[in-house]
This record gives structure tokens, sequence and C-alpha cells, in this order.
């Protein structure tokens, strides 16, 4: 490796471990996140037993879903030239120095495998703990998958970024064959399914079929895996050989390939972007994702209101010139989840009793793990919010109006429809609604204050764990009195219901005031 490099990796290390003495708190956020990935395997050990999937083909399951539709997926960035993330130091110092090009592609990808590390320590705890693997088999499968599946991997990014005698054309296609191979499979994984029936036996045995594992590269590297864990057929020795032979072949071939750093310009446009979307600060639209620019249409609007109210009326505005119509895609999910709750609630014989647990159930659901681009984070993300002349408590309650708003178009959505087929009453139809409206803003608050304030303490990955975890512990309450409505009546669980939202709600707005006191309360 070459000095300056072994030089520059020194002193991104040093400065490293400088920013964690200075940053304890995201320090601990880290090591949380850490805790939180090595704990999932007891977490999950009670429903994987359930399941009946406790067994070493359980595991061998678990792990050649995560290839096929993880794996496999993600070797299309790297035909693209869009795998490899280049800092902005890595950048000033690399590119124009006399560093291989090969060497820097490779100094990228071993940024990246601290995940890779932590990943493969969760696979090994969990095939000992939760799917009764032996403990030598276990680290033995460990260790050769990182080093193999580490070859293979860094092997084809460095063929595909840095090789020049490789055209677009021949790249494009591998993409498509790659697209074609995992239709070919996921439509084989439901013929055989529906072939066999949908069962534990059915499902374990489908993972060392000769059709999966004769797949090219990826299959092979699921024939070592049936090979280890599972034992020795004509099938799993040939593929696992295959695989083993395929790592040390691409990895010669990386080796001696010339590259001259033709990459360096599409890396560059790539790294640029991608810190483009870091600055939003996890606010990434539709458009921002696909590189695309939004259209802006001719509306005729204007701001109307003083003081904080000219935060909604801007709202109102801006959503009616960016968008064709006043609801987007991501509304309509709530229309899909009404009706398609409705339908099988109806062809399920269920009573309209269980109308407000469902629909409440669902809208729940929908709040804490589906809340794409919530209005509130572009207030708080510009600084005229603070420098308005209005108290901080109209500035949060009309700052988050447009979200009240779109909750109570969403919970339309899925109350009229699904009370309808069901054959809800009217007045059962408006408790659910109005539930669902408070649910929603007690959850709302709850973010500005954890995803936006205490996610600038510790760290926005770290928050976003934290404030699932809020979540769950504020609506066991409401979930205990939505269960519950068919034993203390409708009109009974929700008057726990709202009350219990409406106090909750004022708490976190409260405390969002006393906190959020200028921009610096949501900057690191």
């Amino acid at each position: 490796m070459n000095n300056a490099l072994r030089f520059h990796m020194k002193i991104s290390l040093m400065n490293m471990v400088k920013r964690t003495l200075k940053r304890p708190m995201k320090t601990i956020g880290a090591l949380f996140v850490i805790a939180y990935f090595l704990a999932i395997p007891f977490t999950v050990k009670s429903m994987v037993s359930d399941l009946g999937f406790d067994t070493p083909e359980g595991f061998v399951l678990v792990n050649t879903a995560m290839s096929i539709y993880i794996m496999m997926p993600a070797t299309l960035s790297y035909f693209k030239r869009k795998g490899v993330l280049f800092r902005k130091q890595d950048v000033n110092f690399m590119f124009a120095s006399p560093i291989s090009p090969k060497q820097i592609l490779f100094y990228a990808l071993l940024k990246q495998a601290f995940m890779s590390v932590l990943m493969q320590v969760v696979s090994m705890m969990a095939a000992i703990f939760l799917f009764k693997i032996s403990v030598p088999v276990a680290l033995f499968f460990g260790l050769s998958n990182f080093i193999f599946s580490s070859l293979l991997s860094y092997s084809l990014a460095i063929i595909m970024y840095g090789s020049e005698r490789l055209s677009e054309k021949t790249k494009e296609s591998f993409k498509w064959i790659v697209y074609g191979l995992l239709i070919s499979v996921t439509g084989f994984i439901a013929f055989y399914l529906i072939h066999n029936g949908v069962s534990v036996e059915s499902a374990t045995s489908l993972v060392s079929h000769p059709f999966i594992l004769s797949i090219p590269i990826f299959g092979w590297e699921l024939g070592w895996l049936n090979l280890v864990i599972l034992g020795v057929t004509p099938v799993r020795l040939i593929t696992g050989i295959l695989f083993i032979l395929t790592s040390g072949l691409l990895t010669w071939f990386a080796y001696k390939m010339k590259s001259t750093g033709a990459y360096y310009e599409d890396a560059l446009q790539f790294s640029e972007r991608q810190a483009r979307l870091e600055a939003k600060k996890g606010d990434v639209s539709f458009n921002d994702v696909f590189d695309k620019k939004r259209k802006v249409y001719d509306r005729d609007s204007k701001l109307k209101g003083q003081f904080a109210k000219a935060i909604f009326s801007r709202q109102i505005v801006e959503r009616r010139r960016t968008r064709r119509f006043f609801v987007s895609l991501s509304d309509l999910v709530y229309l899909l989840m009404g009706i398609g709750a409705g339908v099988l609630t109806y062809y399920g014989e269920f009573e309209s009793e269980l109308f407000f647990p469902i629909a409440s159930g669902v809208s729940l659901y929908l709040a804490i793990f589906f809340n794409p681009s919530p209005t509130w984070k572009d207030e708080f993300s510009k600084y005229f919010l603070f420098v308005i002349p209005d108290t901080m408590r109209h500035k949060l309650w009309y700052a988050t109006m447009m979200e009240h708003l779109i909750s109570l178009i969403r919970a339309v959505f899925i109350a009229v429809p699904f009370g309808l087929i069901i054959g809800a009453s009217f007045l059962d139809i408006v408790l659910v609604i109005i539930a669902q409206l408070l649910l929603k803003a007690m959850i709302v608050y709850k973010s500005i204050l954890i995803d936006g304030y205490v996610g600038a303490k510790i760290g926005k990955i770290t928050a976003q764990f934290v404030s699932i975890g809020v979540s769950v512990l504020i609506v066991i309450i409401p979930m205990i009195a939505i269960v519950g409505s068919s034993l203390i009546t409708i009109l009974g669980s929700f008057a726990i219901v709202a009350g219990y939202s409406l106090v909750m709600m004022f708490v976190f707005m409260y405390l969002c005031v006393r906190v959020l006191t200028n921009i610096e309360s949501l900057n690191d």
C-alpha cells in the first residue's frame, strides 16, 4: 500500500478518535446502535421459535433471503459507479495524488467494512444462540464467509468501477442479467410455494434447491452456506467449490487489471450528490432520491395572515405550487390500507364492533412506522421560523398545522372506506377519525422533541431508535384501550384514547416550547 495512503488512514483514524472524545453523547449513541444490533438475535428468539425456524435450516433460509434480495441488488450500484462513497477529504487528498486508482477504491471499500463485521458477528451469535448451530461450525462459517464474501464483493466493485476494458453496454448487460435473475428466482419461489404449500418444511427445502444454488456467484455463495451448515451433497459441494474458486479468480483479475482512474468523475459526482442529501439531515424527498427537479405549477395564490399564521399560509401556497394535486401518493397508501382492511374484514365476516380497534390499530402502526416526508422538518430547518415576532407556542402550532391537516386527510382515507365496507355507524367513523388525528398529533410533537432536539445531541441515527422506543412506550395505554374497546364500549375506549392523547400532546408541546429557543437547538 502507498505510504501516503497509510498516512491518510492513520490521520483519519486519529481524527475519528478525537471527534469521539469531543462528542461523548454521539459515542454513547453509536454504542447504543451497536448494542441494538447485537441484541437482535435475542429479541426475536421467541418469535422465531414459535414459527419453527430455530433450526440450522432456518438459519440458511434467513441468509438466503438476505443474499438474494439485499446483496444481489446492492451489486447493481457498482455497475453505475454509485456504490462507493468518497468523502470530501478523500477526494481532495487522493484523486489528485499519484496513488493507484485501485488502491483508492480499496480504501473507500475498506471504510465500509465496519458494518460487514458487525453483521457477521450478529450472524454468528444468531447461529449459536438462536438457530442451534454448534460453536465450531458457526465460527468457521462466519470467518470463512467473511473472508471469501469480502474478496468477492470488493473484487466486483473494483472490476466494475475501475475496469476500462468493459464498455458501458457490457455493464448494462450485466445489470439486466442481475434483474433477470431476481425476477426468475422470485417467480420460481412463488411457483414452488404454491405447488408445495406454504410451510416450514417447504420453505427450508426450497433454499437448498439446485435451481437456487446454481445461480452464478450468488447461488454458489449459498451453496457454500448449505455445505457448511447442512452437510455435504453433490450439488452443495460443487457450488461451494465454485464460490471459493470464483472469489480467488475475481480477486486475481482485480489485482492484475489495469485502471487509470477513468471512474474519478462519476465517483466525484455521486459523492457530491450524497453530500447534498446528507446536508438535508434526513429530509429527503422522492425527487432528491432519484435526482429529479421538482416541478413548479402556476397557481394563483397569495400569502395571508400575520405573525405565525403566515407559516401555515406559506405551507398551503408551497404545497399547491409543487404538487399537481393536494394529496400525494403517500397519502393514497392510507386509502389503500382503508380499502384493504375493509375488504379483509368483510370477507372474514368480522363484526362491525371491531371497526374501532382495527382502524385505530392500523392508523397507529402507520403513524409510528410509516411517516413519509413530515412537513414539520421543513419548517424547523429554516431560520425565519425563529425570527418571526411571535411566541414559540404559536409558531410551533402553525408550523405543524399542515401536518395535522394531512393527518386528517389520511384518517378520512382509512376510516371512511373501511367503515362503509364493514357497515359501521356514522358516529363510529367520526370517533375513529378524531382518535386517529389526536394520536398522530401526539406522535408529531414527540417526533419534534426526539428527532429534532434530542437528535442534535446524540445523533440522528441513534435518535431514530430512541424515537421508535418512546413511540412504543407512549402508545401502550391507547393500545390497551383500543384492544379492550369490545369490553368497555367504543365510546369509553375513545374517551381514554382521546383524553390520553390530548394530555401527552400538550406535554410534548410544552417541552418543545421550552427547549426550542433558537436555530442552534436543532443543530449540532
